[in-house]
């Protein structure tokens, strides 16, 4: 199990073994770790802060346990979204702040991720007529607002959709264009242009799909 924290030009890999973050990275990382304490992997991210390399890895038997403790180290955010298909087999992506991204925002009080995907989906897109399949994965990204270090972690769902009218991109969100992306044109046009977290996304749900 490989877990990612995007942090600005910084990658942490939380895994399990050293074998696992080489079997799907192939490459060496610039520093790891083997935490046994809340206070070790702290440490870790604290060293991570201020450090210039960019590829940093966490190891524990239980990824959980580095999700937990360094999510601790953070304002916690949490977020969802999702990847909706429509009847001729092509993506949702919505154009914002000069990215191609997917239709997400943040989870309301006592919202399930579940409510909070379609609900985020429907007023970013207007597309409605939303099928629920099954959960993709969760990503993690860290920021900084007002001077404070954020952790968002987004839930990630599939859907599928029978809406055939017309998109409504939310303005008030910078969503500026709204297209559907067979997995193709989304490699050819969007995939240079969209966040890794983002890639990672589509990479699970083609994966879990056999899209390819």
């Amino acid at each position: 199990m490989l877990t990612k924290i995007y942090w600005n030009n910084k990658t942490i890999f939380l895994c399990v073994s050293e074998n696992a973050f080489n079997r799907v990275e192939s490459k060496n990382p610039d520093k790891t770790w083997f935490p046994t304490t809340a206070a070790e992997v702290a440490a870790a991210i604290a060293q991570i802060s201020v450090a210039s390399e960019s590829c940093f890895v966490l190891v524990h038997n239980d990824v959980d346990f580095l999700i937990t403790h360094s999510a601790a180290c953070f304002h916690v955010i949490e977020a969802a979204g999702g990847i909706v298909v429509n009847q001729k087999n092509k993506m949702l992506f919505i154009f914002r702040r000069g990215k191609w991204d997917l239709p997400k925002g943040k989870m309301e009080l006592q919202e399930t991720p579940e409510f909070c995907a379609e609900r985020e989906i429907e007023e970013e897109t207007g597309v409605n007529q939303l099928s629920l399949h099954h959960k993709l994965m969760e990503t993690y990204h860290i920021y900084e607002e007002r001077g404070l270090q954020i952790l968002k972690i987004s839930h990630w769902f599939y859907f599928s959709s029978s809406f055939e009218g017309i998109v409504h991109p939310q303005l008030e969100e910078d969503i500026t264009e709204i297209k559907w992306f067979s997995f193709d044109e989304y490699h050819h046009v969007a995939k240079s242009n969209s966040f890794d977290a983002i890639q990672d996304v589509v990479d699970c749900y083609s994966r879990s799909t056999n899209f390819e």
